[in-house]
Order: structure tokens, then sequence, then C-alpha cells
């Protein structure tokens, strides 16, 4: 009999399933409701996390290299500021709703995990666009400085979002947030000398009187600090 009872809530799972799948993505609060009470009543509880997080994660995930396609001849800093506005966004709309449909959940441990592996799974990768990116621009380490700007302001404002989650959560969150600087950071004395290099060698301080020579010289004096 025991066997049997497991062989029907298999069966009636797999029946649910693509209607909790449909209600997850389409963030439909009633529809959700109801297959949740489903869910537990035949103490499958335990699997609704699991299908929130892989169909919100794949939902998330498509949009990436969307921004990267539609995007095409913008610079690597446009597309991962337009993503983590757009991720912004889809977050504060699912901390409301996780709030609803999952009572008994903490909404910021759910979404922490959430972002951590959209954040690790995207691809094209952040690494591999802010190393493409470098080769192109005239000053790598003026690339990574707006792009830590985005990334200060995003982090700043999902953390809001994350209220409740475990401090573990919040350091793996932390961690993929700031993995793209973690090559850049090794090589960070030699971008900082390559940019001294090249302030110096752009000034130019012939051809001109005593005063502007030493407008000149105070300005670039004042770069150098």
């Amino acid at each position: 009999r025991v066997a049997h009872l497991e062989q029907q809530r298999n069966r009636l799972e797999a029946t649910l399933s693509p209607q909790l799948v449909t209600a997850f993505s389409k963030l439909d609060t009633e529809a959700a409701l109801r297959l949740v009470a489903m869910f537990r009543s035949m103490e499958r509880g335990g699997q609704l996390t699991k299908y929130y997080h892989k169909w919100v994660r794949a939902g998330l995930l498509q949009r990436w290299p969307a921004i990267v396609s539609e995007g095409e001849g913008e610079s690597a800093k446009v597309w991962i500021g337009q993503f983590y506005t757009e991720l912004l966004a889809s977050l504060r709309e699912h901390h409301v709703w996780v709030s609803q449909v999952f009572p008994g959940e903490e909404p910021g441990h759910l979404l922490a995990q959430l972002v951590a592996a959209v954040l690790a799974s995207l691809e094209p990768s952040l690494e591999f666009c802010l190393e493409a990116a470098a080769k192109l621009c005239t000053s790598e380490l003026d690339l990574l400085v707006d792009v830590k700007t985005s990334t200060d302001s995003f982090a700043t404002n999902l953390f809001d979002l994350l209220v409740g989650a475990s401090e573990s959560d919040l350091k793996e969150v932390g961690k993929v947030v700031y993995k793209p600087f973690r090559g850049p950071i090794s090589r960070y004395g030699e971008l900082e000398a390559k940019a001294l290099i090249s302030e110096v060698t752009s000034w130019n301080t012939g051809g001109k009187d005593t005063i502007e020579e030493i407008h000149s010289l105070v300005g670039c004096v004042a770069r150098l600090g």
C-alpha cells in the first residue's frame, strides 16, 4: 500500500508540475497558492522551492544573452548596467510574490540563493565580457572603475532585498557579485602603472609661455594625486 501510494503521488506530481512551472513563470499568485497547497497535502512541499529556483532561474538567465545581442555595438558596461537594473526589478517583484506564496519561507533566503545561482551561470560570463571589453577600450582601469561603480550600486540595492538571509548566503552572493574583479585586482599595480605612463606621455608643455607652463604642471600634478 505504501509503495502504491508513493506511485500515485509521483504520478500526481508529474501531472501538476507543468501547471506549477507555468504559475511560477507567470507569477500567477492564485494558481501558485492552489498548487502549493496540493503539493504540501501530498507531502511534496520540499519540492516547491526546487521548482521555483529551477524555472525562475532559467527565465532570468535568458535575459542576459538577449541584452548582449540587442546591445551589439554597445560597451560591456552598458550591458552589465542594464542587466543589473532589470534583475533588481525582477527580484523586487519576486520578493513580494514569494512572501505571499511561501509564507513559511524567508524571502531573503530564497532570493539570495536564486541571485547567486543566476550570476554564477551567466553565459557569456561577466568575466569574459570584461576581458573582451578591456581589449577594445583605451583605458582598462577606467572601464573597471565604471563597472565597479555600477556593481556597487547593484549590490547596495540587492542586499536590501536579502534581509533575513543567512550569513553564509550573503557571503556567497558577495563572492559571485564581485568575482569578475578578481583577475583585474591581481593586476592592479600593472594597470595603475599603465594608466600613469599613458597620462605622463600625454603631457605636452612645449610652445607655451611661462604662466601656461605653470598651469599645465599644476594640472598634471593634480591628476597624479
